[in-house]
């Protein structure tokens, strides 16, 4: 009986990452604390695709005395963008307000700490509870202030993702560079054609497939302009990437971070 008590007590503090706590390897608090919430991220991110599977809400109609006419709303709640809508903005207020109560926590020494690393049953309990309130909320005013809030939010990240990639492309590109300047080995530079010729050829694929799959029908034609668009740009730097003036500015810079991106 007390082995059994010991091994829920994991789940309220910060043993939690090991689970049965001596049958998993132990780790950091801080790394347990990232392991768990990417887990309960990744947990969302499923739930919310298979909440967007069309079959789903076939399903659900199939179900007796649920998606009857005068509670069709309900079918509509529980999948397609609706309830993705409400699981994201479970998550956003969980961490948003997690976020305020660990203001100018630096270290593990402050009290607060044990909050953030611990008492991860009444965390999961707290975020479950919010998405579950999160249902009964039927306005669509709803939905179209968090469709505005994902919009911003989307590019926001798109903007963010696309500067880390730049940033990543550009060292990469650098540490082979210096590393062929310093020792004088072929395989940085082998490594480099080898990966740009590929970057290359995998965005040309891509290209070719956006194509086919999103701009075929002739009446696709924003999605023909978009895709053009991207190909006539990823066409234009390569060149401007390559001029003698950026050369002579910027050395470091090349081929390889556009097809990367």
């Amino acid at each position: 009986m007390g082995c059994l008590i010991s091994c829920v007590a994991c789940c309220f503090c910060d043993a939690a990452a090991s689970l049965c706590c001596k049958c998993l390897p132990s780790c950091r608090n801080s790394t347990s604390t990232r392991l768990l919430y990417g887990v309960i991220l990744l947990v969302v991110l499923i739930i919310s695709s298979i909440c967007l599977d069309p079959s789903i809400a076939n399903f659900l109609k199939k179900i007796p005395y649920l998606c009857t006419t005068e509670q069709e709303n309900i079918c509509n709640l529980i999948s397609g963008y609706g309830a993705v809508y409400r699981l994201c903005f479970s998550l956003s207020l969980f961490f948003c307000f997690f976020s305020i109560i660990m203001i100018q926590v630096k270290s593990s020494a402050d009290f607060r700490a044990a909050i953030h690393n611990g008492f991860w049953f009444f965390k999961i309990i707290a975020i479950i509870g919010i998405m579950v309130g999160a249902f009964f909320i039927h306005s669509y005013e709803f939905l179209f202030v968090w469709w505005i809030f994902g919009l911003i939010g989307g590019v926001c990240f798109i903007i963010i993702q696309l500067t880390l990639l730049i940033d990543l492309a550009h060292s990469w590109n650098q540490v082979w560079i210096n590393g062929f300047e310093e020792s004088g080995n072929k395989g940085f530079i082998f490594g480099l054609i080898f990966s740009t010729f590929l970057f290359y050829a995998l965005a040309f694929i891509g290209t070719v497939l956006f194509y086919v799959y999103y701009a075929s029908d002739p009446a696709c034609q924003l999605s023909k302009t978009l895709v053009s668009i991207n190909m006539i740009i990823c066409v234009v730097f390569s060149i401007i990437s390559i001029l003698p003036k950026i050369q002579e500015h910027l050395p470091s810079s090349g081929l390889l971070q556009l097809p990367d991106i």
